[in-house]
């Protein structure tokens, strides 16, 4: 809900112009919404590490979700800010980038938690589904670390900003190949399209294309935009065939259910 909610906040921008304020008081409405669910999500996650302890072997690929939020909210604050006259856009703009800093600070000491229960109890367990957001969420957040950059608030070094907008992109070009090799293997070995096809991977996949847009910008490294492209493009292709699949699917299965009926 965070990240769908800072998405909305995000592109209705691009709806508004100099004789219509509407679709920035929708965002702004949407980012505070956003910023609602995040502190719920965020605190009920602490309370639950608080309550039970933390427990290595717990550690799955769903905890990413929380510097994802983090990083989501700070795009949209800083686009918001983008928008606004007065004091207000360095305000959000110090808001965006400190969400946005905190969140890759999380993400690093979860990729080396990940890392460290990945070697202790291997990829087994169901907690293994959920791996492929660790790669989304470092696209994310080289994207998040590069819109800063680009509205860059004193506080922060743009040298540092750099340096974490590669290594996050650097990441997340690296957990994609496992994430598109283990893809392919479940396709061809367990998935085979019996029932209806759940395709996870494509929201990461999607975010991937959205850092690599954005940290080839910053970076100035076009082959980044063209691996963007090419993950946009996979993108469209994976959820066209899932799409496909469980339309045909639904079709096979009310047909079925009119004639036993």
């Amino acid at each position: 809900m965070p990240l769908g909610l800072t998405v909305i906040a995000s592109d209705v921008l691009a709806l508004g112009t100099t004789a219509s304020r509407g679709p920035l008081w929708f965002a702004a409405i949407c980012l505070v919404m956003a910023w609602a669910t995040s502190v719920m999500a965020i605190g009920r996650f602490a309370w639950s590490l608080a309550a039970r302890g933390f427990d290595l072997h717990r550690l799955d690929g769903a905890w990413f979700l929380v510097p994802a939020a983090l990083f989501g909210a700070g795009i949209a604050t800083d686009r918001v800010a983008a928008q606004l006259a007065g004091h207000w856009p360095d305000a959000l703009r110090e808001l965006a980038a400190g969400s946005i800093v905190i969140g890759a600070f999380g993400y690093w000491v979860l990729i080396v938690l990940a890392g460290l229960r990945i070697r202790r109890y291997g990829l087994g367990s169901p907690p293994r589904v959920s791996w492929w957001i660790a790669m989304g969420c470092a696209g994310l957040g080289a994207a998040a670390l590069g819109q800063v950059l680009q509205q860059r608030p004193r506080a922060v070094p743009a040298q540092w900003l750099l340096d974490a907008t590669a290594l996050s992109m650097g990441v997340a070009m690296l957990l994609s190949v496992p994430v598109l090799l283990l893809s392919a293997r479940f396709v061809l070995r367990q998935c085979r399209f019996r029932a209806t096809a759940s395709w996870p991977p494509t929201f990461s996949t999607a975010v991937l294309a959205f850092g690599a847009f954005q940290a080839g910008g910053v970076l100035h490294v076009p082959a980044l935009g063209t691996l963007g492209l090419g993950a946009a493009d996979a993108t469209l292709l994976f959820w066209s065939v899932t799409a496909g699949w469980n339309l045909r699917c639904a079709y096979r299965a009310r047909a079925t259910g009119a004639r036993r009926s």
